[in-house]
């Protein structure tokens, strides 16, 4: 569920709802207690298996504790764990902000406004929310906690140029190492980006795309396979 609210700019907000972080923090922590509350009782199991099984040791030591004490303490540290990771999780959630005057885009990393003036075209490609500048860089580029129909009605209640699809798709082509309607330097950053696509290293894969937006052009990924398009002046 995402949670559209509105400020005194009558701002649309795409995210997480308030109710929907509690539920994933405390559903987190939950279900790590439980895990940790069942640890004594399959490790005294286990125990009793006619091997040796991996962590002996430590599960020898909570199986001399008193049940209850183990049981307390386990899921206590279940609930901690569990609680931090799911506080963990929402920290890499996005929140796209839609005004009448900017798109905010916030994580934990950045932040990153666009004046509404300045964006030539919205919308999605797959999973991620795409706003286009004026010379038609992907000055945001990134998945969002929102259904398309939620993500369309913010972009109209605010006047932006909403389609449903990229409206420069037909100029992508796809890249090969070398490929000759490209300068060496663009072929060289899609090269290490490629390698960043294997390795599934986010930052590296957004800063190269940035790099080669400097460049004059624009790059998008299928999977791992990268597609490119020159720059589109309005």
């Amino acid at each position: 569920m995402t949670d559209i609210q509105y400020s005194k700019e009558n701002a649309t907000v795409l995210g997480l709802s308030r109710t929907d972080r509690v539920a994933v923090v405390v559903g987190f922590a939950l279900l790590a207690a439980a895990v940790g509350a069942a640890v004594p009782f399959v490790g005294h199991w286990v125990l009793t298996l006619q091997w040796t099984p991996p962590f002996y040791g430590p599960l020898e030591l909570i199986d001399s504790w008193t049940r209850w004490v183990a049981v307390s303490v386990l899921a206590g540290v279940g609930l901690l764990a569990g609680g931090a990771f799911g506080v963990y999780a929402l920290l890499e959630q996005v929140v796209v902000t839609m005004s009448d005057s900017m798109i905010r885009f916030e994580d934990d990393n950045r932040e990153t406004s666009v004046p509404h003036e300045e964006v030539s075209a919205i919308f999605l490609d797959g999973k991620q929310l795409v706003v286009l500048g004026q010379d038609s860089t992907q000055v945001i580029r990134t998945a969002v906690e929102a259904k398309t129909d939620e993500i369309r009605d913010g972009a109209r209640r605010h006047h932006y140029p909403w389609f449903d699809s990229d409206p420069h798709a037909e100029l992508f082509r796809r890249w090969a190492p070398g490929t000759p309607d490209l300068p060496p330097a663009a072929n060289a950053l899609l090269k290490v980006r490629a390698d960043a696509l294997e390795k599934k290293s986010r930052a590296d894969i957004e800063e190269f795309r940035v790099e080669v937006e400097k460049l004059g052009f624009v790059v998008r990924e299928v999977k791992k396979a990268q597609y490119w398009r020159p720059l589109v002046r309005s």
